[in-house]
């Protein structure tokens, strides 16, 4: 597949979960202006939230550089999160650089996994989604907080989890 199909592609995907997407969309920055592969906005309980998403349709693992790059720009658009597509994969330097940022490697075909598992669970869409975000967010507590196990924050996500 080419990089315009896989932007297609990306933008159907998204589109499909719910998301506005633009291909090839020109965003302006602080710094300047950027274009876009796939620009994606969209709503959860009423808070907007955009998203952009570099699609790269290559041979080989995506660098480290490129995940840096990427930062920059959902940083200088004011983006929640920026994804960085790739079905062959990312090289290490990558994959250590994502994982404390707003950065998400993945893949049209691990996106569409993870959308079919909600899709057969017997949750509602909604409902898997909220108990998967307060899941994250019990995840980041526990990371800050190792030594207060039982924080006033934790103890409520629990309780949220439970109500859910």
């Amino acid at each position: 597949m080419n990089w315009r199909e896989y932007q297609i592609k990306t933008a159907e995907f998204f589109s499909g979960i719910g998301l506005h997407t633009k291909i090839e969309y020109e965003v302006v920055g602080v710094r300047g202006k950027h274009e876009i592969d796939v620009y994606a906005v969209g709503e959860f309980s009423g808070i907007e939230f955009k998203w952009v998403i570099e699609c790269k349709a290559w041979k080989t693992n995506i660098p480290k550089e490129k995940v840096l790059a990427l930062s920059a720009i959902v940083q200088d658009v004011g983006a929640d999160r920026g994804f960085l597509m790739s079905e062959v994969g990312f090289q290490s330097g990558a994959i250590r650089s994502s994982q404390t940022s707003n950065i998400t490697l993945t893949s049209i075909e691990d996106l569409s996994a993870i959308t079919a598992s909600f899709a057969t669970n017997t949750l509602t869409g909604k409902t898997a989604w909220e108990v998967l975000k307060a899941k994250n967010r019990l995840l980041e507590i526990k990371k800050k907080s190792e030594a207060h196990e039982y924080s006033v924050e934790r103890t409520m996500l629990f309780g949220e989890l439970g109500i859910i």
